[in-house]
């Protein structure tokens, strides 16, 4: 039988365009303006799970001119996975970088001369040390930097030079009686002393540097006719006289925004490293909320745009002529220790639209991943995308929900993408627990730590998959997804029809999208009824192939493509 001429493909188009029927977009719905509802029109927004932060004082000062001296998060080398508390001096001209030292006391983070017959009869001098000069790049302190530190005791060393104050990291004695001593105590920061950099200088020494098992505590001893314990560099360690004592970062693993407030609680809301379980092997990317009260952790959705991360309730003749709802979601709440999202917390959302749901009941917004329709015109539609996160959906936990219901949930090869619809006298596609997922009902969509591969796998040069879809709209909606990387330069072909192993039944519809979600191609009617495109990257990156069915048909097939 021969296939309806394309031009009363328009017509009809054309005329369902113009019914009243239920579901008809608003003016300045993503649909009306030409934007495919599940399209990833802006995944150029992806970012890398492991972001970067102030590195220095200066960089605090940069973004914020105004700041004044305090205590600042950075982070090490840029790297969010390396937070520490600073104290930020000088703001007002040139920034310097200061480690605040939480073990403080008459005998941590301490150096002492101990005072003996060569020192005039003088006494112990004692120099107490709460926060250390420290270069953010290099993590060495400036041992001399005596800006934060509090002195006792005077004593004259050997040709009469007297001594008022002590070095950090060291310990000093000009007698054989008691030892010069010394404490490094780096407890309750992310540091620890690099091993092995003391050395025993003088005459006639002894002495020892005892480093605890995880390096963050070394106790000093010297003795000798005059001698001391100190790091390479720190000729006579008082008054001032300064070396480098090289730090390094100790890895940490906080499970939580609360344990890094624990840790840091200078730390303001913002983007940080946790942990799955505290596992190393699982790090992730969490903006921690709230962080002067009850920190809250939310994962941030890098791929944002007007069809990414969104969800729909569909105005219809039900809804006493309200327009389409849409929320649309950049961050979302998520318990770091079961990874459960909570739907209904809207705090990193914006809502369009108004409708009156049946029984007079006013929607302004929805849950996240949800679609809902209450009548059987056009379908609520959703989506959910993790891309550029290290997780997934849980599958099979979509449910659909109401009366007289029909709609799917579509997940991606790896789960990272579902795509949402539902159409009913009154239904929903939600999650298990989401009763009437609109104006912030909460339910809970499991998650689970799926990174993708550090390198990912070689890109086949052919391949297929099947699909089978109804009332796809011309393949903007309810469509089958498949991702295929390309390079700039190669040239994809695909289709149900003239490429090896290809195939289709009914009107069959593809469409191509870019790595930025730009619509770079699309095909109806190559062979009959069936689809074929040939497009040449001008792009690398991923590309996302939409396969579905003319206007609100069905079809089914087997796309196959070719990569050259």
């Amino acid at each position: 039988m021969m296939h309806a001429p394309r031009w009363k493909k328009l017509m009809f188009a054309a005329s369902l365009a113009v019914l009243p029927a239920c579901g008809m977009e608003e003016a300045n719905s993503p649909e009306a303006k030409g934007l495919d509802p599940l399209a990833p029109t802006e995944l150029g927004q992806t970012q890398a799970a492991l972001t970067t932060g102030p590195a220095s004082c200066q960089d605090i000062k940069n973004a914020n001119p105004a700041a004044a001296d305090g205590s600042y998060v950075l982070f090490h080398g840029g790297d969010r996975s390396k937070p520490w508390a600073a104290w930020c001096q000088n703001m007002a001209g040139t920034p310097a970088e200061y480690l605040s030292l939480p073990s403080t006391g008459p005998s941590l983070n301490f150096s002492q001369y101990t005072a003996g017959y060569n020192n005039s009869g003088g006494t112990n001098v004692r120099t107490l040390f709460t926060k250390v000069r420290i270069d953010p790049s290099t993590l060495r302190v400036s041992t001399g930097d005596q800006t934060f530190s509090t002195s006792s005791g005077y004593l004259t060393h050997p040709a009469n030079a007297p001594v008022t104050s002590m070095s950090y990291a060291a310990a000093m004695n000009c007698d054989f009686g008691n030892p010069g001593v010394g404490n490094v105590d780096l407890r309750g920061t992310p540091f620890a002393a690099t091993p092995n950099q003391f050395l025993l200088v003088g005459s006639y020494p002894s002495g020892a540097a005892t480093y605890s098992s995880d390096n963050q505590v070394v106790d000093l001893w010297s003795r000798g006719d005059c001698s001391w314990m100190s790091v390479q560099g720190a000729d006579h360690p008082f008054n001032g006289r300064s070396a480098q004592l090289q730090l390094q970062y100790r890895p940490s693993t906080p499970a939580s925004c609360q344990e890094l407030k624990t840790a840091l609680p200078a730390a303001a809301d913002g983007e940080y490293v946790l942990y799955v379980n505290g596992d190393a092997a699982k790090p992730w990317a969490a903006w921690c909320q709230n962080m002067a009260g009850t920190p809250a952790e939310y994962l941030s959705l890098p791929s944002t745009g007007p069809s990414l991360n969104f969800s729909q309730y569909t105005a219809g003749y039900n809804n006493s002529g309200g327009t389409n709802v849409r929320t649309l979601f950049t961050k979302v709440r998520i318990d770091p220790s079961t990874l459960r999202v909570s739907t209904g917390d809207q705090t990193f959302s914006t809502s369009s639209g108004l409708l009156w749901h049946p029984a007079n009941h006013p929607v302004t917004s929805m849950s996240y991943a949800a679609a809902m329709n209450c009548d059987f015109g056009n379908p609520g539609v959703g989506n959910v995308d993790l891309r550029g996160t290290p997780f997934a959906a849980t599958p099979n936990q979509f449910l659909l929900v109401g009366s007289y219901p029909s709609g799917a949930a579509t997940y991606s090869s790896n789960n990272q993408v579902v795509d949402l619809w539902s159409r009913g006298d009154c239904s929903w596609m939600s999650v298990q627990g989401a009763d009437h997922p609109f104006n912030g009902r909460d339910a809970q969509l499991q998650l689970q730590y799926a990174p993708p591969p550090a390198s990912p796998p070689a890109q086949p040069t052919s391949g297929s998959f099947n699909y089978s879809a109804s009332n796809t709209n011309s393949a903007t909606q309810n469509t089958t997804p498949y991702d295929v990387t390309l390079t700039a330069g190669q040239t994809l072909s695909f289709g149900t029809c003239s490429v090896a192993g290809a195939s289709g039944s009914g009107d069959t519809f593809l469409r191509l999208y870019a790595p930025d979600g730009s619509h770079v191609a699309g095909n109806d009617d190559a062979c009959g009824y069936l689809s074929f495109v040939g497009f040449t990257a001008t792009q690398t990156g991923t590309y996302r192939i939409q396969a579905g069915c003319y206007s609100s048909g069905s079809c089914n097939g087997t796309v196959a493509f070719t990569i050259q």
